[in-house]
C-alpha cells in the first residue's frame, strides 16, 4: 500500500510506478471559521518559503498589470540562498515599477501569518509543482480567493478543477492579473466564491484526515490478515 497527500503526487507516482497510491490528505489548521468579509482589503498575500522553486519572481510582473490601491504582500521563512531571490524580487519590483505596492515580510510569526490572511482578499500561488497546499487552504479558510497555477495540487485537489468555484487558476501573469481585478472590482463576486472557499476548506479539518487515516489503517490490516 502507497500513501501520498494528493491526487497531484499521486499521478506522479503511478506513472512511474504503475502502482496507484491512496491519497490522504494533511490536516489543516483553519485560521478561523466565521471570519468578517467585511474587513477585507484590497491585499494580494502570498505565503512561502524564499527559494527558487517557488517561481515568486512573477509577483511584480503580476503587480504591474493590476492598478488602483492594491497591495502586493509576501510573506516567508528565510535560509543562507533566500538572499539572491529577495535581490531578483526587489530588482524586478523596480523594473516593473511596483516597488511601492510590494511589501516583503521575513521570516514572519505565526500570528502575523493570521492576521495577514484575515485582511487579505486574494491568496495568489506561484508554484506551478506545489504538491497539495496547505497555505492555499489555510488561506480559504480565512476567506481568501485563491488564484493558483494551473497545474500542482491546489488546483487539481484543493479548487477541484473548477474555475471560478472554489478560486481561478492562470497559466501567465497576465491572466492572473485579470482574475486578480475582476475579484477586487466585483464585490458580489468576491463575498459569493469567497464563502464557497471557506466552505471548501473544512473538507481538510483534522476530523476528516482521523477518519481517513483510521479507515486506511484498518483496511491495511484486513488485507494482511486476509493474505495470512
Amino acid at each position: 500500500m502507497i500513501i501520498t497527500n494528493s491526487r497531484y503526487n499521486a499521478e506522479i507516482i503511478k506513472g512511474h510506478s504503475r502502482k496507484a497510491p491512496l491519497v490522504l490528505y494533511p490536516p489543516v489548521n483553519s485560521v478561523t471559521k466565521d471570519g468578517d468579509n467585511s474587513k477585507k482589503e484590497n491585499v494580494i498575500l502570498t505565503v512561502s518559503r524564499i527559494n527558487s522553486k517557488k517561481n515568486l519572481s512573477i509577483i511584480p510582473e503580476i503587480a504591474e498589470r493590476v492598478d488602483g490601491e492594491v497591495k502586493f504582500v509576501i510573506m516567508g521563512r528565510t535560509d543562507e540562498r533566500s538572499m539572491a531571490i529577495l535581490k531578483d524580487i526587489q530588482e524586478s519590483s523596480r523594473k516593473h515599477r511596483v516597488a511601492d505596492r510590494l511589501n516583503i515580510v521575513l521570516d514572519p510569526d505565526r500570528g502575523e501569518i493570521e492576521e495577514a490572511f484575515r485582511r487579505a482578499s486574494v491568496y495568489l500561488s506561484t508554484q506551478p509543482t506545489e504538491a497539495f497546499g496547505m497555505a492555499v487552504v489555510e488561506a480559504m479558510a480565512a476567506g481568501c480567493i485563491p488564484v493558483v497555477p494551473r497545474d500542482g495540487g491546489p488546483w487539481l485537489d484543493v479548487l477541484d478543477r473548477r474555475q471560478g468555484e472554489f478560486g481561478f487558476s492562470f497559466t501567465d501573469p497576465e491572466q492572473a492579473a485579470e482574475l486578480i481585478r475582476r475579484i477586487l472590482t466585483d464585490e458580489d463576486l468576491r463575498i459569493e466564491i469567497s464563502e464557497r472557499a471557506r466552505r471548501r476548506s473544512l473538507e481538510y479539518c483534522s476530523e476528516n484526515f482521523r477518519e481517513r487515516f483510521l479507515s486506511l489503517v484498518e483496511s491495511f490490516h484486513e488485507r494482511s490478515s486476509a493474505s495470512r
